[in-house]
């Protein structure tokens, strides 16, 4: 059975229908488990920049 899973969280600054891109926020969730079958779908690496663990 295949399982969704959330990988990363982002956030934007969205001010006139114009991205500021100097303030957004990306974070990566660290995962138990790792296809790397999937990545071809997210472009998410394992070892990504900033990982912090999720329960």
């Amino acid at each position: 059975m295949f399982k969704d899973r959330i990988l990363c969280i982002g956030a934007l600054s969205l001010v006139n229908n114009s991205i500021e891109v100097q303030h957004s926020l990306e974070i990566y969730l660290e995962q138990g488990y790792y296809d790397p079958n999937s990545t071809t779908i997210h472009d998410i690496l394992k070892e990504t920049k900033k990982n912090i663990s999720a329960s």
